[in-house]
This record gives structure tokens, C-alpha cells and sequence, in this order.
């Protein structure tokens, strides 16, 4: 008789554990107190349009690419990505403008005329930020990573940079407050000041430089449809406001 196992929350976690735990052989069942999956990453309606409620941009396509491999999905055929080159724009009272462009020269250039000296030292943030982001990603994909994982990735080097604020890592990067405040934006829109916020996310512009940034096709919200219909497909159990 197989075991049974009750997920609280559709989000995209409840979604990718219901999904390996129904591979698994158990009886799953989702609760959720919405009446939709997605939690953060779910959507809203308003005016005739349909809006994503959280995220609307992706920066880690690996990841997404990965997740879905576990998950023994087809991310190419189930989610198209378009490619987004003028991701965002940080507007200031002083009438000041910072832009992000997914190419990082046309990014540093745009600094550079403003503040000079700016434009290299936002590329060797970028190229710092790179180094240490490709160095800790194996951790990501280790469930309970360890000493040995640390050692054996080289992750352990980055254990100060870990302990360190967001805000932390901007002074050290010597950009102009500007370029800081707009790089540290997501963190504001979150309410949580950058000497709170994880070093982590000092990540996000090199991201959108190499890696690059994305829109699924359908919105963020289509992620976890798709993983609410994988799930249907294993034999999860879904019941909606709960």
C-alpha cells in the first residue's frame, strides 16, 4: 500500500515536491488556500489584462533548464523564452536615469559618460560577481550541501562574501550611489533595506549579462501551470481553497 503525503501550498516548491513525490510512489495530495497555483509567481486579473503578481522577469534560465530536467519536463517545447535587451529602467528624483541593458557594454558606456570612471569599475563588478555566482551554483542543485560539497565545488572560498549584506558588496564595488541604489532596487520594492538583504542578490546584473534575462512566453504565471498540469499527469490531487 503506498504511503500518502499532504503539500501545503501550490507554490513553485509545493508544485516540484509533489511532482518528484508522486514519481516517487506516494499518494499526493495539494492544498492550497487560493484557488489558482503559483503562490508569488502566480498571476492577477484586472481591466481585461492579466498581470504576473511577482516575478515578471526570469535570470536564471541554468536553473529553470535544470528544474525542469529533474523533473523529466521538456522545457524547450513546454516554455518558449523571449529574450529581453532593455530590461529595466531606474528613474530618480533628480532626474537622474540608470538603465540596464542585457549587453554590458552599451550598460557601462551609458555610466561612463555620466560618472566617469564608472564604466570599468561596473565591469569589474560584473566580472567579480560572475566569478563568485558560477563558483557557488553547484550548491544549488545539492540538497543538503555540506562541508565536502564546500571543499570539493571551491564554494568554501566565498563563505566571507556570504556572510557579508548586499549593501556590503555595493561599497566595495565603488559605484555611484545611483548605480547602486538602482542595482539594489529589487530589494527596495521588497521593503527590506540592503544592509538586511543577502549578498546573493549583488548577482542580479551579472546575471542579466551572461546569463541573460527572459520572459517566458505567457508570463512567469505559465511556470506553474505547467508544473500544476505535470503534477495532474503523475496522479497529485488538487484541492483549491483551503
Amino acid at each position: 500500500m503506498n504511503s500518502s503525503v499532504v503539500v501545503i501550498g501550490a507554490g513553485m516548491g509545493g508544485l516540484t515536491g509533489a511532482i518528484r513525490l508522486a514519481k516517487a510512489g506516494f499518494n499526493v495530495q495539494v492544498l492550497e488556500a487560493r484557488s489558482e497555483v503559483g503562490g508569488l509567481a502566480s498571476g492577477v486579473q484586472h481591466g481585461g489584462f492579466s498581470f504576473d503578481a511577482g516575478p515578471y522577469i526570469l535570470l536564471d534560465r541554468p536553473g529553470l533548464e535544470w528544474s525542469f530536467e529533474m523533473l523529466g519536463l521538456d522545457r524547450s517545447s513546454a516554455l518558449p523564452l523571449l529574450s529581453v535587451k532593455d530590461i529595466y529602467d531606474v528613474q530618480f528624483a533628480d532626474g537622474t536615469s540608470v538603465c540596464f541593458y542585457s549587453d554590458i557594454e552599451k550598460t557601462a558606456t551609458a555610466f561612463e559618460n555620466r560618472w566617469p570612471g564608472s564604466g570599468i569599475r561596473y565591469k569589474n563588478y560584473i566580472r567579480k560577481m560572475d566569478r563568485v555566482s558560477r563558483s557557488l551554483r553547484p550548491m544549488l542543485q545539492v540538497s543538503h550541501p555540506g562541508i565536502l560539497d564546500m571543499i570539493g565545488s571551491g564554494a568554501w572560498q566565498h563563505v566571507p562574501f556570504l556572510l557579508k549584506s548586499l549593501a556590503s558588496v555595493l561599497r566595495t564595488a565603488q559605484l555611484p550611489v545611483q548605480v547602486a541604489d538602482a542595482i539594489a532596487i529589487w530589494t527596495h520594492v521588497a521593503g527590506q533595506a540592503t544592509t538586511q538583504a543577502p549578498s546573493p542578490m549583488a548577482f542580479v546584473p551579472a546575471l542579466m549579462h551572461t546569463v541573460g534575462a527572459y520572459y517566458p512566453q505567457g508570463g512567469i504565471r505559465i511556470i506553474p501551470k505547467i508544473l500544476e498540469s505535470a503534477a495532474i499527469s503523475a496522479g497529485v490531487e488538487f484541492r483549491y481553497g483551503i
